[in-house]
């Protein structure tokens, strides 16, 4: 199965072979510890315990977290043109933001 990986790796990230082989290789190490550990854990814990600890631990992060003073700037203004506010159509506005949707049809007109 990883012997398709390094090719798309290298192509889709354009990086040499021994950089997507380095990747490989530590995608294997890390399920090779963490699918013994989750089988441990999964043994020894209830589902809603694990589920518990892992929201709480989650939670318990993001209370820490103290937005900094580029953050409080940038969620000020939002830097992407698709979040900006327009105050009139502009057709040339319209063409520079992909659209994520189908067209409605007061778009067709």
């Amino acid at each position: 199965m990883m012997l398709y990986a390094p090719p798309t790796l290298m192509r889709e990230f354009n990086v040499p072979s021994s950089t997507a082989q380095w990747l490989t290789t530590g995608f294997m190490l890390i399920n090779g510890i963490m699918i013994p550990v989750t089988a441990f854990l999964i043994e020894t814990f209830t589902t809603r315990q694990l589920f518990l600890y892992g929201d709480g631990h989650v939670l318990r992060r993001l209370t820490r977290l103290r937005p900094g003073p580029q953050f409080r700037a940038t969620a000020r203004r939002p830097h992407h043109p698709g979040l900006r506010r327009r105050r009139a159509h502009d057709p040339a506005a319209d063409r520079a933001v992909p659209r994520l949707s189908a067209p409605s049809a007061a778009d067709r007109r």
